[in-house]
This record gives C-alpha cells, sequence and structure tokens, in this order.
C-alpha cells in the first residue's frame, strides 16, 4: 500500500524547484519507509502452525504394544515442522518428535522424554527461539502453545496422552527409544523411524539381489549358527 501510494506520488509530482520542496519529498518518503518496516514487523510477529490432522505427518508413525500399553511415534519432515510450529527449527538444530501414548491399563504409566536423548530441549526453550520481536501477545500465544503440544510426563491408567518431544537434529534412520515406567517395572519401547529428509545410500541397495541364494545359509537358530562356525 505504501510502495502503491509513493509510486503513485512520484509519477504525478511536479519537478522539485526548491529547498522546501526537497525537504518535503524526503519528509514523505522516511515515512513510506517506516510504514514498510511497520507493516513487515506486524506479518513477521503473526504465529499461525498447522494442526497435525492438516499435515501427512500421521503416516510415518509406527505403534508397538506391551500388555495394555501402545506407544506409536512419528518424526515430521523439515517442512512438516515448519507447518507444524510455524518456525524452521531445522535452522536451530532441532527436530520434534511426535508421540502417543495409550495406556488401557489399569496402572499410571510415567514417561521420561531424557530416554529419547539426554540433550533434549523443554518446550519453554524452544518457544522462546520462536518468539517474534516487539509482539508480546504473539509470544505469549507461542508459549502457551508450545506447552500444551509437549508430551505429558504422565499418562493415568485407561487414558491417552500425546504431544511432543524437542530433540537435536538427526536426518536419515533415527533411533528412539522411549522409556515409560510403573510402580512396578521399567520398559524401554525401542524405535528405528525413517526420516524423509535424507536419502542414504542403503536406500538403494537390493539386499535380496546381494548375494545368490546358494551364497547364503540361513542360521535359524543358536545351535544353527555353532554347527556353521565348526
Amino acid at each position: 500500500v505504501f510502495l502503491a501510494i509513493s509510486l503513485s506520488y512520484a509519477g504525478t509530482a511536479k519537478p522539485i524547484d526548491t529547498a522546501e520542496e526537497t525537504a518535503a519529498m524526503n519528509f514523505f518518503c522516511r515515512i513510506v519507509c517506516l510504514g514498510c518496516i511497520t507493516a513487515s514487523i506486524f506479518a513477521c510477529a503473526e504465529f499461525n502452525p498447522r494442526p497435525v490432522e492438516e499435515t501427512k505427518l500421521l503416516r510415518y508413525a509406527e505403534s508397538q504394544r506391551r500388555g495394555g500399553v501402545v506407544v506409536t511415534v512419528a518424526v515430521p519432515t523439515i517442512d512438516e515442522a515448519q507447518q507444524l510450529f510455524d518456525y524452521k527449527l531445522h535452522e536451530e538444530r532441532i527436530q520434534p518428535v511426535w508421540i502417543n501414548i495409550q495406556n488401557n491399563s489399569d496402572d499410571p504409566v510415567w514417561f521420561h522424554p531424557h530416554s529419547l536423548d539426554p540433550e533434549y530441549y523443554s518446550p519453554h526453550e524452544v518457544a522462546w527461539l520462536c518468539h517474534r520481536t516487539g509482539s508480546a501477545k504473539t509470544n505469549k500465544q507461542i508459549d502457551i502453545y508450545f506447552r500444551n503440544h509437549s508430551m505429558p510426563y504422565f499418562v493415568p491408567a485407561r487414558n491417552s496422552a500425546v504431544g511432543f518431544v524437542f530433540v537435536p537434529l538427526r536426518l536419515g534412520t533415527r533411533y528412539i527409544p522411549v522409556g515409560l515406567s510403573t510402580y512396578e517395572e521399567k520398559q524401554t519401547f525401542e524405535f528405528f523411524i525413517k526420516v524423509p529428509d535424507l536419502k542414504t545410500d542403503y536406500d538403494s541397495v537390493d539386499f535380496d539381489a546381494l548375494y545368490p541364494s546358494d551364497e547364503i545359509t540361513d542360521l535359524k537358530d543358536e545351535e544353527a549358527l555353532r554347527e556353521w562356525a565348526d
């Protein structure tokens, strides 16, 4: 808008003949520049994250069941993470991991975020990185959003919990150990999730055709392994 006004003014104004007209034109240009800067700041201050359901994140999800507990894990691509949090988290070397824990047992379950990575980030740390300059209202909205979408540490009996854990960025196949505990035991659900952003060498290898079938020995158990070694 400001640019259009300035171009219109420039196209219709008469030639500048006096110092007063020069000063007036300089003042007008400063107003236009200030308006453009202000508009840019307000545009950057917006926060428009997309819900998980509006992305393709869940198509990568993998699940494991043990007893009455089901754990589901998914890792968004770089573009999906930017959509989910309206920020380029990969530039900060941060990767969100989506976790869903369904506790169908009669005992509560505790989730341990440090099991994914001892150097994981708290949602408050990541929210602070996403803050907009000069917009306290938007920054409060960001803080609330990250707090509400972080993975809870406690899952009551016959209940479920879902959210994100923020860990250091890794591409390719990521090892994700989800540590849980109850009153009686600790257990780890281990996942190997392939992040689609990186094409690795082993993706192009046809392992089934790597060796002829007559050169492959099928060792079905430990006893077969001993016989083959001898």
